[in-house]
C-alpha cells in the first residue's frame, strides 16, 4: 500500500465522517496529516527492526534523527511503539486532540504494523508477517547444508586424517567458513543485529574456497571442464544467496512510495 492510501486509512479512523473531505487531499497536504507522523514512525521502526535491535533502542534511534531537526524533548518513560508515537503527535500536532486519544494510537499504530508488515520483513529480513519467505528459508538450508558438510570434513582433514588431499591449515579455513555459514544462518533466522553481515561474510568466504578450489582443478585438470561442474554449483549458489541479501535490504531500507 502507498504512503498516500495508508495515512488515508487511518485518518478514517480517527474521522470517519471526513471520508469525502480525505479522498480529495494531495499526497501533500496527506503528509501534513497527523497519521503521516504515525506512518513515518512505523515505518522507521521496521527499518531498524531489520537489523535486530531491541524496540526500545530503536525508538531512541528514530528520536536521534528527530532531534537533529526539531531539538531536544524528554522520551516518555514507558518507551514503546505506541507511548512513542502519542509522544510525536503532541509535539508536531498539538492542536489536533482526537489524535492523542489512547485508543486511536493504538488502532493506528496497530493498522500501520499490519499493513507494513505485510510489505516488509517484520521481525527479521528472513521474515514477514505472514511467514518466512521462500528465499530466506532456501539461503537458510543452504547456508546449513554446505556448513555441516564443509565444516565436518574441513576439521577432519585439519586435525584428523594424515591423508588429506589438502594442508592441514587450508582444511581448518575451509571450516572456519562453515562456521561463519552457521552462525550466520543462525544469527539472520533469529533476527539478531549481527546475523545478517556474518551470513554475508561467510557467504564471500565460500566463494573465496570454491575460487581457490576451481583454480587448482583447472590447472590440474588440463583444460578438462568435468571436474569444475561440482564447484559451480555451491558458487552459483552462494552468489544467488549474495544477491538475494542485498536486494531484500535495499528493498527494505527504502522509503515508502509516495
Amino acid at each position: 500500500m502507498k504512503f498516500a492510501s495508508l495515512v488515508r486509512e487511518l485518518a478514517l479512523i480517527r474521522a470517519p465522517e471526513r471520508q469525502v473531505e480525505l479522498a480529495r487531499l494531495s499526497h501533500a497536504q496527506l503528509g501534513r496529516l497527523p497519521e503521516a507522523t504515525i506512518v513515518t514512525v512505523v515505518h522507521g521502526w521496521f527499518e531498524l527492526k531489520a537489523d535486530g535491535h531491541p524496540d526500545a533502542d530503536i525508538l531512541r534511534e528514530i528520536e536521534g534523527r528527530r532531534k537533529k531537526e526539531y531539538g531536544e524533548e524528554s522520551l516518555p518513560g514507558d518507551l514503546t511503539l505506541e507511548s512513542y508515537a502519542r509522544y510525536r503527535l503532541r509535539l508536531e500536532h498539538p492542536r489536533e486532540e482526537k489524535a492523542h486519544d489512547a485508543i486511536f494510537v493504538m488502532q493506528a499504530v496497530h493498522r500501520a504494523r499490519q499493513v507494513l508488515g505485510a510489505t516488509y520483513r517484520e521481525d527479521t529480513e528472513g521474515t514477514t508477517a505472514r511467514g518466512a519467505r521462500p528465499g530466506a528459508m532456501a539461503i537458510l538450508a543452504y547456508a546449513v547444508l554446505i556448513g555441516v558438510i564443509q565444516g565436518s570434513l574441513g576439521f577432519i582433514a585439519a586435525f584428523g586424517s594424515r591423508a588429506a588431499p589438502v594442508s592441514p591449515g587450508a582444511a581448518l579455513v575451509v571450516a572456519l567458513v562453515a562456521v561463519f555459514l552457521l552462525l550466520g544462518a543462525i544469527g539472520y533466522a533469529g533476527g539478531t543485529v549481527w546475523g545478517r553481515p556474518t551470513l554475508q561474510a561467510g557467504l564471500w568466504g565460500e566463494l573465496a574456497v570454491l575460487a581457490i578450489a576451481e583454480a587448482q582443478v583447472a590447472v590440474s585438470a588440463k583444460g578438462s571442464p568435468g571436474g569444475l561442474v561440482p564447484l559451480l554449483v555451491p558458487a552459483a549458489g552462494a552468489i544467488a544467496a549474495l544477491y538475494y541479501l542485498h536486494r531484500r535490504h535495499r528493498e527494505f531500507t527504502a522509503p515508502l512510495r509516495s
